[in-house]
Formats: structure tokens, C-alpha cells, sequence
């Protein structure tokens, strides 16, 4: 099920992808308020179920997987120059898209395969969760990828190339993921604290950064409602 559900969420960049292609473009807007509730269902499942859980079974590699984790995605993009201005419409431009750019937009995307399958290995409520915030996230991510390559001239067939790659990578991580989780149970603590710290990172450091200089004044509200959705989706599992 975890790799249906990642392929879903690799539709999703596709489907965005598609629609800029066709459409020929989005409101700021709109993505705005898409990743505002996406980065609190990321906040929110991060300490609510997978910190929590891997606290409870060894808090040590729990922590240091967090703290490699987010180090490791700081200097992948401070090394590659890949900031969150390849995730949000905003005014910038497409330079060339070398072999380390494209490997950490790779690299991105398959955490985010990767945090689907550690979700569904807690229970369905993570695991839902966790896809939930995937799907809106990378339906984000395809239509800001899509818009930056097509401004920068790629034709629209290598548009869809370039975005299906990273969807592929998506389903690629949840493999990975669900590798470990199959291998040994001695692994988990730090699946999630790498998921953990992959959700964090990007909500806080990509995300928020962004809502704070458009001002929108939905994006607080959004972002609890992206709070309280993880909280109702863990009633609901819990009274099935």
C-alpha cells in the first residue's frame, strides 16, 4: 500500500505539472495557502506522533538522526544553492540546472517518499497524515517547478520529464524506507527522527519563511487548521 500511496503522491507533481502547462500558470495565492496548511500538518505529526514514538523507543538515535538530518539538508542546499525558491512562486529565475541542483531536488523528493512510508509504519492515522501533507506539499512543488522551467524555455515535453523524475525519486524513497522498516525494528528510532527532521526543516526553514513575507492573514489560521486535521485524523483511527 505505502508504494500506491507514494505514487499518488508522485501524481500529484505530475497532475500540477500539467495543469501550469495548460493553464499557464497559478495564483500566488493559492500556494500560499496549500503549503500553509501543509507545513502544519508537517509541524504537527513530527512532534505529535514521530518524535514521541522514537523518544519512546531509544531517544538517543531518535535526536542524532533529527540533528544529521537537518544538517544534511542545510549544507545539500547551501552546497547546491537550491533554496525554497524552486518550491514558492515567487519572483526569481532558472538558472542552469546542473548535476548537484538536480540531485538535491532528487534528494528532496525522496524524503518525501520517505516520511509516507515511515508514517504508515506507525499506524494508518500517521500514515495518512504524513501523505496527506506529501501530496499537497509536491502538488506545490510541481506547479513552482513547472512555472520556473517553463520560464526558463524548457519546452513542455522536457517540463514533464524534469518534474517525472521527481516524482519517481518520491516513490524511490518510500522503497528505501520501507527497506529498513522491513530489515529491523532496531532501525525505527532513527526513520523517525529523520522524518522528523526532514518535515521540520522544510516547514521552518522553506516554508514559513515565505508565508511570513506575504502576510497573508489566512496563512495562521491554515496553518492550525493543518494542526487540527492530524489531531482529527487520530480521533477517527482511534474509534474505528
Amino acid at each position: 500500500m505505502t508504494f500506491i500511496f507514494s505514487i499518488t503522491a508522485a501524481l500529484f507533481s505530475i497532475a500540477a505539472a500539467i495543469w501550469v502547462l495548460k493553464k499557464g500558470g497559478t495564483r500566488r495565492e493559492f500556494i500560499t495557502k496549500i503549503l500553509a496548511f501543509s507545513s502544519g500538518i508537517m509541524i504537527a505529526v513530527s512532534f505529535l506522533h514521530f518524535l514521541p514514538e522514537g523518544y519512546g523507543q531509544n531517544s538517543q538515535a531518535t535526536s542524532w538522526s533529527f540533528l544529521l538530518t537537518v544538517l544534511f539538508l542545510f549544507s545539500m542546499e547551501n552546497f547546491t544553492m537550491m533554496n525554497s525558491c524552486s518550491e514558492f512562486v515567487e519572483d526569481c529565475h532558472m538558472h542552469s540546472l546542473g548535476f548537484f541542483a538536480f540531485f538535491a531536488m532528487s534528494l528532496h523528493s525522496m524524503m518525501d517518499g520517505f516520511n509516507i512510508s515511515v508514517g504508515f509504519s506507525v499506524d494508518s492515522a500517521v500514515g495518512f497524515n504524513s501523505l496527506a501533507a506529501v501530496m499537497m506539499h509536491k502538488f506545490a512543488d510541481g506547479i513552482t517547478l513547472s512555472s520556473l522551467l517553463k520560464h526558463a524555455g524548457f519546452s513542455d515535453r522536457k517540463n514533464i520529464v524534469y518534474v517525472g523524475f521527481m516524482g519517481l525519486a518520491t516513490v524511490l524513497g518510500a522503497a528505501i524506507s520501507s527497506y529498513f522498516i522491513s530489515f529491523s525494528s532496531r532501525y525505527m528510532p532513527a526513520l523517525f527522527g529523520i522524518s522528523a527532521g526532514s518535515f521540520i526543516y522544510i516547514a521552518a526553514t522553506e516554508i514559513i519563511p515565505h508565508l511570513h513575507r506575504e502576510r497573508r492573514r489566512s496563512s495562521p489560521l491554515l496553518l492550525f487548521f493543518g494542526y487540527i486535521f492530524v489531531f482529527i485524523i487520530h480521533i477517527m483511527a482511534e474509534h474505528k
